[in-house]
């Protein structure tokens, strides 16, 4: 991975990730549950999703690029 890659890829975890995150501590500090459920709740899928999409694109390059293992 180049520099670049790993830059790209750190500006869509902070992107996706810290937001919610941030919004979750608001709404617990506010005493607002609900936007603390619903932040967690966004949070959680973004997570998922960036997993989900990690292992989709290692499946895909150990299966189909000869020597990236």
């Amino acid at each position: 991975m180049t520099g670049v890659s790993a830059a790209i890829v750190g500006v869509m975890i902070a992107v996706a990730l810290i937001p919610p995150a941030a919004t979750v501590e608001i709404g617990l500090a506010w005493g607002q549950p609900f936007v603390s459920v619903g932040s967690a709740v966004l949070l959680l899928v973004n997570v998922l999703s960036a997993f989900l999409g990690g292992v989709t694109y290692e499946s895909y390059q150990r299966a189909f690029l000869p020597g990236s293992q």
